[in-house]
This record gives structure tokens, C-alpha cells and sequence, in this order.
């Protein structure tokens, strides 16, 4: 979900926007998401998840379903979006999440908290530290470049990096395109607005690199995300 800005949820409840028509193209959660964490608590008990971007909490709610207060559920967003959607989900008594808000400063993002946790950790879980994470941000290069080296070194050996939004352009999107938001063709180039970002960044960080494994779940990865799995360590 794009992060360029909040959600407006008019001060109500996050959740009890799914469904509805104005919030149908953030209503659908990520199936994969669902599968790989049902995959993981077949042998883990105690994982620890990451989604970056929330929208209106449509896969947060059900990956905290599937938890059921097991390990711990990282949300990065807007601090108002992470707060409202943390609200929501402790109502329904969930008590296992961990929120990492960011401020509308301009050049403030969840990339910024990635990079805290990932010095936090680099000493406590240096081989990595999330079982998956599902990266569905603002799928422009300006945040994703640095938030996907981050989660490649955040993920554990064996853990999975899911990328939302593969195919995704400014061109083509029906909200951000230069004829409905004419200032982002002041700030990307032609070739910038009609280049898959996320696309792009996936090849260069993650196809070509040893430690990574492209994954398609026997054929019900969607065209429009990418996964990626962390090659397990070998045994010296």
C-alpha cells in the first residue's frame, strides 16, 4: 500500500474500513502471506513477523488470526496509521505487537526504522532476526532501495522476504499517475514514471545475490509480488 500518504480513516476504526467499496483495493489481504506463515508455525511456535505498509490492516488482521498472540507482529507505517491499526487489533485481544511509526517529515520513513532495528539487532541476531517479512510500501526506489538491503539483512537464514507491488508504475497507477497527481512528474523522470520500481530493485539486490533464492510457492505466488527466500547457513 502506498505510503506517500496516511489513509484517511475519519477518525473511526481502522479495520472496519475492510470491505468497503472506497477501500476496495485495500481491502484483499496478501494469500501468500497467509500460506508462509501457516508453513512456519508448522515448526516455530515463536516467529517473528514483519509487515511494512499496513494500509487499512487487511493482512495485519489476519496475520495476528494466525498467530494468536504467538511470537511477535512488527507494523511499520505513519505513526497514525501503526497506532490506529495497533488499537484496533489489541480490541480484539491481540497483545503481541511491536509498532514502529514514522513521522510525515519528508524525508522520514519506515526505511529509518528498519535501519534502527537493524542495528539494534546487529549484535543480538547477526545472522538475522525475522522469519518473513512482507515489504508493501511505497514500491518507489526512494524508499525500497535501502528498506530491501535492510530486510535482507534482517531476515534469518531460511526466512522468506515477500515484495508487493512487482509490476507497479506511476504511469499505470490509477491514484498516482502524472494526470491525477501532476507533481510527481516533477519529481521522477520519464523513465522513472513508467519503470517497475520494486521490479527493478528486486533484480538488482535480490536476483543476483547468492544468499537468495527466488520462491513461487509451487505456482500461488501472485504475478504482482515477488518472494525471495534466505538460503539456510552451511555448517563449517
Amino acid at each position: 500500500m502506498l505510503l506517500g500518504r496516511d489513509v484517511d480513516n475519519g477518525g473511526n476504526g481502522m479495520l472496519e474500513r475492510i470491505g468497503k467499496p472506497e477501500y476496495a483495493s485495500l481491502s484483499e489481504h496478501s494469500a501468500e502471506m497467509i500460506l508462509l506463515l501457516e508453513q512456519i508455525l508448522q515448526n516455530n511456535g515463536d516467529p517473528q513477523i514483519a509487515e511494512v505498509g499496513v494500509g487499512i490492516g487487511a493482512t495485519s488482521v489476519k496475520i495476528a488470526e494466525k498467530l494468536a498472540n504467538r511470537g511477535q507482529l512488527y507494523l511499520f507505517d505513519f505513526n497514525h496509521n501503526v497506532a490506529q491499526l495497533g488499537d484496533d487489533l489489541k480490541a480484539l485481544g491481540f497483545t503481541n505487537l511491536r509498532l514502529h511509526g514514522s513521522s510525515k517529515h519528508t524525508y522520514d520513513s519506515y526505511t529509518w526504522q528498519l535501519l534502527k532495528l537493524a542495528k539494534f539487532h546487529q549484535r543480538l541476531s547477526p545472522h538475522g532476526f525475522f522469519d518473513l517479512i512482507y515489504l508493501d510500501g511505497a514500491h518507489t526506489f526512494i524508499h525500497d532501495v535501502g528498506s530491501t538491503a535492510l530486510c535482507k539483512k534482517l531476515v534469518k537464514p531460511g526466512g522468506y522476504l515477500l515484495m508487493d507491488d512487482y509490476n507497479w508504475t506511476f504511469n499505470t497507477s490509477p491514484t498516482m499517475n502524472p494526470e491525477k497527481m501532476p507533481q510527481v512528474a516533477t519529481w521522477y523522470s520519464q523513465e522513472q514514471l513508467e519503470t517497475p520500481h520494486i521490479k527493478l530493485v528486486c533484480e538488482a539486490l535480490l536476483d543476483g545475490d547468492p544468499e537468495f533464492e527466488r520462491d513461487y510457492l509451487d505456482g500461488r505466488v501472485s504475478p504482482r509480488r515477488a518472494l525471495y527466500r534466505k538460503r539456510a547457513r552451511q555448517q563449517s
